[in-house]
């Protein structure tokens, strides 16, 4: 008998959003009870006859109804796949007036068991109320039951309720977020929390933040979802800071690297100081101050074929591209190419000239006037020849004299002012005495094709945690006191660090998340490991890019003790810096190949990673090579060039027993090549 009356509750639920009065839950128990109605047959009466249901449920569209069924039943709405099945795929069969038969006959425990709250709770003020019955306070007991139904989801991979990130962890990733569609598309999703965002999908920390179950046991995050058609759905959600422990264990070393300090990746780079003992490489991340835009690279090209804006206001083409101050706000720089109008003197070289205005948050930024004006308009002419290059009188260098970063309210943010004087030369990072900084317009072209955007980049960065990397050298044979120690305060007998730069600054961070490091082999014959280093992004440059920019490092191992740093912009007997003249964009990639010419030396391959299909076979050297090695030299003798390779060469071993290693190469159509060693290799 308590089934029967709590399946019409169920219906009362789901089709009248309200617990059932006792006068009518005692005449649908006897009717069932007696065999005179069914469960079907009290469904079809209310969504046929009842004008409550009529006049609500029964006004809806599939799809509202379906979400709507939902949140009565288990105060939820439907995920988008639960969404589909119901109103298009294998569920839509089902008539309209049926589904909430259905849907509680395929619930899920977790939709059961709030379902059965509400049906006691329904059960529990029907026979309290008796004949007191309110319709509203019926209505109420059972929405109040499994919470409101939420429009935004937030799901982590753990199998419990709560959600959590681990600390010191660097964009660390919260969850999946899943926001319910029914009246119209997402247009955004918003955290009040600066330092999370989400991304595709995914809530997370921002780059450049971690957080510290020290300091921070868990953050209370506000998410607001706002719609196409200006609607909003906002959800609260406590994420937990996980406590880790953060020691790490590097072979016989461990240590505990204190907030901000950050371990990233700890491996094996073989014996390289000679000792009989591997060593490790550890990349391990700290504070970084803000650094500024001071160069940023835009390459295009311009459309031959558009013509001059009628309006004086008018332009072409615009791009956006985002910019720092030396605090580390994020502005925006905008840049409008302007077709120049017909010049009657001097028709033919008119058709050549764009315009240039640039404005940074909608602020123009040259040089004022006059003494104590305003800035006025940042404007620069660009000249074509015929074959669609910029001239020679053209200089591609452009440069911003008058930036004074301001604030969101229009307010100067109180980072480093513009430099009103013209004459200023752009100023190099990171002796700023101004927010002066430069536009490299190398490679810009009009040619009689669609506009397009080649390429942009801008050096300039947020000021917070764990935006840079160092590389740290531990030796494998060092006894630590108390089995542990300070990462920067290595002596050369613990290890070295590694940094990019002479200059002790910022600049000796490797900036961003990815940084190669491996073991070389024995390129130089001396029976010691070497290493190669491969930053992931170019060193800090004003103007054009020299071609040794984009740059792979090979470190010669040695015994003995080795200096507390060693920087690789001057490495002098110490290693030797490869790059390639005649391809300055390449990415590199690098590895050991074994020795592909039997001269007993190891042989090793670089691969342009950045889509320059390029590579190198180079070939060991006893003497080794000197401190600047440009690939674009090498005789053939030294080392042999591959084109349209796809991916890294790789070592394959003796594959045909003649004594010289042989590669692996997959070329850009995907085909596998097996390359065979030999003594005179073309």
């Amino acid at each position: 008998m308590s089934d029967i009356r709590n399946s019409i509750q169920e219906i009362y639920i789901g089709l009248l959003g309200r617990a059932a009065d006792y006068e009518g839950l005692s005449y649908w128990e006897s009717e069932i009870q007696q065999g005179l109605l069914t469960l079907e047959q009290l469904r079809a009466n209310i969504v046929n006859q009842q004008p409550e249901y009529t006049n609500g449920l029964g006004q809806l569209d599939r799809l509202h109804l379906v979400a709507e069924l939902y949140a009565r039943l288990f105060s939820r709405y439907p995920l988008s796949e639960g969404l589909d099945y119901w109103v298009s795929g294998g569920g839509s069969g089902v008539n309209a007036d049926q589904l909430v038969l259905a849907l509680i006959d395929g619930a899920s425990s977790e939709d059961r068991e709030v379902l059965d709250a509400k049906v006691a709770a329904a059960q529990d003020y029907t026979y309290l109320a008796f004949n007191d019955y309110d319709r509203d306070q019926a209505t109420a007991t059972v929405e109040t039951v499994g919470g409101t139904a939420e429009m935004i989801f937030v799901e982590d991979d753990t199998p419990d309720d709560g959600l959590s990130i681990p600390e010191n962890l660097v964009k660390a990733l919260v969850g999946d977020v899943t926001v319910i569609e029914l009246d119209s598309s997402v247009q955004e999703i918003n955290v009040d929390d600066e330092r999370f965002e989400v991304v595709e999908g995914q809530l997370k920390l921002k780059d450049g933040h971690f957080l510290n179950a020290e300091s921070e046991e868990s953050v209370s995050l506000n998410l607001t979802v706002i719609y196409e058609n200006e609607e909003t759905a906002q959800r609260q959600i406590e994420v937990v800071v996980e406590d880790l422990d953060d020691t790490v264990d590097v072979g016989n070393i461990s240590f505990n690297p204190d907030p901000p300090w950050q371990v990233v990746t700890a491996t094996s780079v073989g014996d390289i100081n000679g000792d009989g003992v591997d060593d490790t490489g550890l990349i391990a991340r700290s504070h970084l101050s803000p650094y500024p835009t001071t160069i940023s690279r835009v390459s295009l090209n311009l459309d031959a074929g558009e013509s001059a804006p009628t309006d004086s206001d008018g332009f072409n083409f615009q791009i956006d591209q985002n910019i720092f101050d030396s605090l580390g706000n994020k502005h925006t720089m905008s840049l409008y190419f302007t077709r120049a109008q017909e010049d009657s003197s001097a028709p033919e070289a008119a058709l050549n000239i764009w315009n240039l205005v640039v404005r940074i948050d909608g602020y123009d930024v040259g040089n004022p006037k006059g003494p104590g004006e305003d800035a006025s308009e940042a404007s620069f002419t660009l000249q074509f020849d015929e074959h669609g290059e910029l001239t020679t009188e053209t200089d591609a260098t452009l440069l911003i004299t008058n930036w004074a970063p301001r604030d969101s309210s229009g307010q100067y943010n109180g980072s480093l002012m513009g430099d009103i004087d013209a004459t200023s030369p752009p100023v190099v990072f990171p002796y700023l005495t101004s927010s002066n900084f430069v536009i490299d317009l190398a490679g810009t072209t009009q040619y009689d094709e669609f506009f397009s955007i080649k390429d942009t980049y801008q050096n300039g960065g947020l000021g917070s945690l764990s935006n840079g990397n160092h590389l740290y050298l531990l030796f494998g044979d060092v006894e630590i006191e108390d089995g542990a120690f300070v990462l920067p305060q290595l002596d050369g007998e613990q290890g070295t660090l590694l940094k990019q730069h002479t200059l002790d600054s910022q600049e000796e961070l490797f900036y961003g998340d990815r940084f190669e490091y491996a073991p070389s082999g024995d390129p130089n014959g001396d029976g010691i490991q070497d290493l190669f280093i491969v930053p992931e992004t170019i060193p800090y440059d004003v103007g054009v890019p020299d071609p040794s920019d984009y740059q792979f490092y090979l470190i010669y191992g040695r015994t003995g003790t080795w200096e507390p740093e060693i920087a690789l912009d001057s490495l002098g007997e110490r290693g030797s810096v490869f790059f390639d003249s005649g391809n300055p964009d390449a990415n590199w990639s690098v590895t050991t190949v074994g020795d592909v010419n039997g001269d007993g030396l190891d042989d090793f391959s670089a691969t342009d990673r950045a889509g320059g299909s390029n590579a190198y076979l180079i070939f060991g050297k006893s003497d080794g090579f000197e401190e600047q090695v440009d690939l674009a030299y090498f005789s053939q003798e030294e080392a042999v060039q591959f084109t349209d390779v796809e991916a890294l060469i790789q070592s394959a071993g003796d594959v045909n027993n003649d004594g010289f290693d042989d590669m692996l190469m997959i070329d850009i159509t995907g085909a596998a090549h097996l390359v065979y060693g030999a003594e005179d290799f073309f």
